[in-house]
């Protein structure tokens, strides 16, 4: 038996599946619903009830609940399937606010590219599918560094989809999301260097047309902090009203100039250059320019007054205010990035008093956190041998990161490959003998191993090196009921909630302790608490409703034998 949600292969006595915890239909009912008359054990072994209450994968492993992600009912093409007998589908790369993103190998160019696919409520009417066949042609003909490259266009089943260059890399979004190696402020020269490419590639394009839609979503980082832009002309297709309703959620509102937001307005280069301003000063501070901002200068003290004249100049209200054109605009990032590179050469003469170092400096240049961050990401998305390779190459430029192999050991866990992420968590170990998360990671890969005396072994290192670790305290609680030990079990979950008394998880499995020691009153307390805390958990639900039916039984039982 399959199960329906994940695939995995579950055993024929099981009522949900062991990987997702979703309900598996038309399996053998569990052992306490085939001895209802039995009273609250009968001759049933107690360890039979577990499969009846239910621990689903989610709850016994935490960190799985990160990698959920948001269903889409747009998918118009599978895995493997061919277009128009040229593109073959190797995957989704993404899914946005216009459409789904395909990885295609094309059969004429022989190499990988994207594939971008619009949403069919896009095609509204004939003037729309004019509009993006006019869009997308005007796209066709821009060949510029910065932008990304678009090589046909197309349709299938009334489907219409463009096809563009492939690229290695992350979008600004995410890029801005990185740690930085001295502080989390943004370096003034990686911004002007991006914005002045920004410049450039709009500088071209509004020869031809205007972007509208200029966003860090819109943005692709490569290596070398090369940037290219995405989307030219098709955030078009969506009239003003639509759009400004349709895209706050994810951001685009608050790039947007204030002409976009009229209905009927013409809107020109000089929207653009709006959303530039706005781009550059979320860059140089870390927040949006919203409603009476503070110039950068008040935000930041190592930025010259240049920086707070481009941005009011941007930012204008009304478009004839702004820069008259883009290269206007980069000619005053050009002054910015000569201020900046002035102040630092005479700050390098300075004297520097040094001091010794007290643990040994690790170098992370940006091609590490370029792959790290890269591996994150595919690891969200489950893309789980796409987050392997790249968390390999983070580990290549610099082999004594510990989070790339606790990470990398995940990736393998995650992915069903236990040896593999048992050796990735050991060298995290060996690096950093103190790495509490390493062994609890460990910890579970044992559990799943069926190791449990060595996954006790494990959490127990986990909580002396962090007594107060309560995921350490409640697998601890999850191994001993493995081993039938369920005093010690109880014991672990109720340490656990004396450090968090809200985590609605514990109170189940706790409840389920009870059950299996026979204390049916108290585990109806912890399941009603559970409830309590999380109205809308299932499995609580389930267990309080298998436990008041046990409660109910045993008490007609005792009234029987009277």
């Amino acid at each position: 038996m399959y199960c329906p949600e994940c695939g995995r292969e579950t055993p024929s006595d099981k009522s949900f599946c062991i990987n997702c915890g979703a309900e598996v239909k038309g399996l053998a009912p569990s052992k306490l619903e085939e001895s209802e008359e039995e009273g609250l054990f009968g001759d049933i072994d107690p360890s039979s009830l577990v499969d009846s209450f239910f621990t689903p994968f989610e709850e016994k492993f935490p960190e799985s609940r990160l990698l959920i992600e948001e269903p889409s009912s747009f998918s118009p093409f599978s895995e493997a399937e061919v277009i128009n007998n040229r593109y073959e589908v190797r995957g989704v790369l993404g899914r946005g606010g216009m459409g789904v993103v395909y990885k295609v190998y094309d059969r004429i160019l022989k190499e990988d590219i994207a594939l971008k696919v619009l949403l069919r409520s896009l095609m509204r009417s004939e003037k729309a599918v004019e509009m993006f066949y006019n869009e997308a042609k005007i796209s066709l003909s821009l060949t510029h560094q910065n932008i990304v490259r678009v090589r046909d266009i197309g349709e299938t089943d009334e489907v219409k989809f463009i096809s563009m260059e492939l690229l290695d890399g992350i979008n600004l979004r995410d890029w801005m999301a990185l740690p930085r190696s001295r502080s989390n402020k943004t370096a003034v020269e990686d911004v002007t260097t991006i914005i002045k490419q920004v410049c450039n590639a709009l500088s071209y394009a509004h020869r031809f047309t205007v972007h509208r839609d200029i966003k860090p979503e819109n943005i692709m980082v490569l290596k070398n902090l090369q940037i290219k832009i995405t989307d030219f002309g098709i955030s078009k297709l969506l009239p003003p009203i639509e759009l400004s309703s349709t895209v706050l959620s994810v951001g685009t509102a608050y790039y947007m100039a204030p002409e976009q937001y009229i209905q009927g307005s013409e809107v020109d280069h000089r929207a653009d250059i709006y959303s530039v301003g706005v781009l550059l000063y979320e860059l140089l501070v870390g927040k949006l320019p919203i409603g009476r901002f503070k110039i950068p200068s008040q935000l930041r003290s190592d930025l010259p007054s240049i920086a707070d004249h481009i941005i009011t100049k941007s930012l204008e209200s009304e478009p004839e205010d702004r820069y008259e054109n883009i290269e206007e605009m980069k000619s005053d990032i050009l002054i910015l990035e000569d201020q900046i590179k002035k102040k630092e050469k005479v700050l390098s003469k300075a004297p520097v008093q040094k001091f010794p170092a007290k643990a040994e400096k690790i170098d992370l240049n940006k091609d590490f956190f370029f792959h790290f961050n890269l591996g994150l990401r595919f690891q969200k998305q489950r893309k789980y041998r796409l987050a392997i390779e790249q968390y390999h190459r983070a580990i290549e430029i610099q082999p004594k990161f510990v989070q790339a192999y606790n990470n990398l050991g995940s990736v393998y866990f995650l992915s069903g490959s236990y040896p593999e992420a048992m050796e990735e968590y050991k060298k995290a170990i060996e690096l950093k003998p103190d790495y509490a998360e390493a062994y609890y990671n460990l910890a579970m890969v044992c559990e799943a191993m069926r190791d449990i005396n060595q996954a006790i072994d494990c959490y127990r290192m986990v909580i002396g090196i962090r007594p107060d670790h309560e995921r350490a305290h409640q697998g601890l609680g999850g191994a001993y009921k493995t081993l039938r030990e369920y005093n010690k079990a109880a014991k672990k979950y109720r340490r656990a909630l004396s450090i968090n008394a809200h985590d609605p998880i514990t109170h189940n499995l706790l409840g389920n302790v009870y059950i299996l020691n026979g204390k049916v009153e108290e585990a109806i307390r912890e399941y009603r608490e559970a409830l309590r805390l999380k109205p809308d958990y299932k499995y609580a639900l389930k267990n309080l409703e298998k436990a008041m039916q046990i409660e109910k039984e045993n008490k007609t039982s005792s009234d029987t034998v009277k």
